[in-house]
Formats: C-alpha cells, structure tokens, sequence
C-alpha cells in the first residue's frame, strides 16, 4: 500500500481512537514505537535500542521482527481518527520496528532472509527503508541478497530492491564493495528481458563509481537491453566525469506512453514539421545522486527527494 498522509487533529464528532488490536498490548519500550507516529526519529530508535539490548538482544530482535512484519498494524482506520500528520500513529509502527532492528547489532541478523519479500511492499515508506537495513547489516546480508538478486523467478521489483541493498552495503562499508560489484555486473550482463532491472542495476554502479564496468553498461545500451526512460548511457558519462558522446534522450508525449523520437529533427522545436501539441519534453538537468539534496535537508539526494 502507498502509505497516505493526513494533517490535522482529531475532529470534534469524531470516533476516538480504536483500542488496540490483540497482540499489540505491548510493554514499553516496544509501546514507544506505537506512539511516534509519521516523521524519523533516529535518538528515539536509539534509545530504545539501547534499552533492549540490555536484555535478551535475540529475544527482542525475534519480537521487533515480529512487529515488522505484522500487517494488522495497517488495520487501524484513519478515516475515523485522525492523530495528528500521517494519521493513526500505530499505523506506522511496522517502519519504526524496521529502523529500530537495523540498529540492534549481530542480533538484527536473524531478519535477514525473512524481510526480503518487503523489498516489493506495496508500503512505499517501508519498501524505501528496507535497503538501509541491509546497509547495517553489512557482509552478512550480501549473499542472500545476492541470491535474491540472480533469481530470475523473483518479482522485478524484489530484485532491483535486492540491487539496492547491495549498493547500499557497498557504500557503507567500502571494504565489501569488490564482493558486491561483480554480483551487479553480472547480473547486468546476462539479464536479456528486464530492461527495468537493468536500468537500475546501471544506477546502482553508477551510485558506487564503478568505472571499472563502463565496458558492460556499453554493451548492454548497445543492444538496447536499459530502459533509457531510467537512465541513459549520456547520464552515465557526464556521471563518470567522461566526455559525452551518447546521445540524449529526448521525449515526446502523444497519444499513449512516451516514446523516444526517432531523431533529433522530429523532435526540434523550432521545426515547421512539428506538432505543437506533441512539443518534446527535455529532462532538466540531474542533481547526483550521492550529491546533497537541494532542498537543504543535510541528506544526500538518493535518501531525501530523489528517492
């Protein structure tokens, strides 16, 4: 589900706030995460890390994976509570759950294989914060993901999210970065029906810098196997700080999808033979995306506006 945000606060004539579902009467500090509702609070997820690791860390990473996963967190109506931003604030226990786990140290391992059919959730919050999990649990994640990764029987989407994992543990520990890039080359190279899949593997070794895998991202361009509405081999270039000597895509919108014009004369504006109606849309230029997000939120692009 794509997670809806409301503002506001409860509303006079209202219903209150439903009582709390059967398994969800939980003690503190897992009831904290019942409470915070829409927005990160990376100092509460530490906290509460903190104060469980104190305990039985397997025990009460078993019991945060549990929350995780436990869909009926959703079945909390919105529409008749409102509580505050994002609406019923246990609605988005499940996320908090998640970023609590990744914090739990050798412990959060056990999540590992479990979590990976959330990497295509339908909960774009939780779907986008899945790939930060498996950052934190670093070379242990990298083989299952690896796994997921080559599985031709897998959803698209599943496996591109696997894709990005592996970016991400990459780019948090550097050290892993020559066990993850051939999983992603390769896979690039072989893959000949998911030009999506494609597309986004190419951005994944773009996002690590991978220069060293320019030769098969040529290729795979070359025999038309990347969705260039994703990517395209002149943003790959300018990417790597190469000269630019691919062409640009340059789009124009009819009638149905999108589709790549046939040349750059059918597409200049400035041509008698054009369709006004059918003016081609020019793609502004890219902010990088391990550049920091315009908007002035301290993160970088890919984890802020651009994700």
């Amino acid at each position: 589900m794509a997670r809806k945000t409301t503002g506001g606060a409860k509303k006079s004539g209202k219903a209150a706030a439903k009582p709390n579902l059967p398994g969800h009467h939980l003690p503190a500090p897992y009831s904290k995460l019942m409470s915070l509702g829409y927005g990160d609070f990376p100092a509460d997820y530490d906290e509460i890390a903190a104060a469980l690791q104190k305990d039985d860390a397997h025990k009460t990473a078993r019991k945060l994976l549990e929350m995780v996963r436990d869909e009926s967190f959703y079945d909390y109506d919105e529409e008749e509570y409102e509580g505050g931003e994002g609406g019923d604030a246990r609605g988005w226990t499940r996320l908090h759950a998640l970023r609590t786990l990744g914090r739990m140290g050798d412990a959060a391992h056990i999540g590992i294989e479990p979590l990976l059919p959330l990497l295509d959730t339908e909960d774009d919050y939780l779907r986008e914060d899945v790939p930060f999990y498996y950052a934190a649990m670093g070379q242990a994640a990298v083989e299952p993901l690896a796994r997921l990764l080559i599985d031709r029987s897998a959803p698209s989407y599943r496996r591109s999210g696997a894709g990005e994992s592996l970016a991400e543990i990459a780019e948090k520990y550097p050290d892993q970065r020559a066990a993850v890039i051939p999983y992603l080359e390769q896979t690039l190279a072989q893959e000949h029906e998911d030009d999506a899949l494609t597309g986004f593997l190419i951005i994944n070794l773009c996002d690590l810098a991978a220069t060293e895998t320019l030769p098969t991202i040529e290729a795979a361009f070359k025999a038309d196997r990347v969705d260039e509405t994703l990517v395209s081999l002149a943003e790959v270039q300018e990417h790597f700080g190469l000269p630019v000597t691919a062409e640009r895509p340059r789009w124009e919108y009819g009638p149905g999808e999108p589709r790549r014009a046939e040349s750059l004369e059918e597409t200049d504006p400035e041509s008698e033979e054009v369709d006004p109606a059918h003016t081609p849309y020019v793609a502004p230029e890219k902010v990088g995306r391990n550049e920091m997000c315009p908007c002035g939120s301290g993160k970088k692009y890919k984890k802020c506006c651009g994700a």
